[in-house]
């Protein structure tokens, strides 16, 4: 008696999430791998590189799903599962893990950075925060708000007036947070 098995070459490998926005801290994301073929075996590599699991990256026993526990920063990049048996292997095409985060502590700098400033100088105070997306920034002069959003508010013509604290508040329209510096000029 004869017998033949026919294997079936690798195809159609398609990378899934369960979290479209995921937000550093807060999402568990899980990755699910899918793909024809007989006897495949499964591995998952991100940036090219293979991943095992750890306090955080779990495999599954057949390495078909991939879950990573409080997403950090340091998750994203591209995510590709490779497949293989007998007769062929192949590579999904990447999925890019966009982890959200932020806004850190902002970085409020003043130009001129003086310590006193005479009458009728003109100040200019530029916002940073690191945050992906970018951060929305809102500015506030002693609790009040200017009614100014951008990175840079201008004050022409310092006043006795202008003086006091001057706050940058960054807010993230994905992850929800907000955060702010405050620097004062006299």
């Amino acid at each position: 008696i004869l017998s033949c098995v026919l294997t079936e070459s690798v195809s159609n490998i398609v990378v899934t999430p369960n979290v479209t926005q995921s937000v550093e801290y807060n999402d568990t994301v899980g990755l699910t791998c899918t793909a024809s073929g007989t006897d495949v075996s499964y591995q998952w590599l991100k940036d090219n590189k293979t991943i095992s699991s750890d306090n955080r990256t779990v495999l599954s026993v057949d390495n078909k799903p991939l879950t990573i526990a409080a997403v950090l920063r340091a998750d994203s990049g591209n995510y590709t599962h490779w497949d293989n048996n007998t007769v062929s292997n192949d590579t999904s095409h990447p999925f890019y893990l966009n982890v959200n985060y932020g806004p850190e502590l902002p970085n409020v700098s003043i130009i001129p950075d003086k310590i006193l400033y005479s009458s009728g100088t003109t100040v200019k105070f530029l916002c940073s925060a690191d945050s992906n997306p970018a951060s929305e920034f809102q500015w506030f002069h002693n609790g009040a708000s200017l009614q100014q959003n951008g990175q840079q508010i201008i004050i022409n013509n310092i006043s006795m007036n202008a003086t006091g604290n001057y706050t940058c508040q960054a807010h993230n329209n994905v992850t929800l947070r907000y955060n702010e510096a405050t620097r004062e000029i006299q």
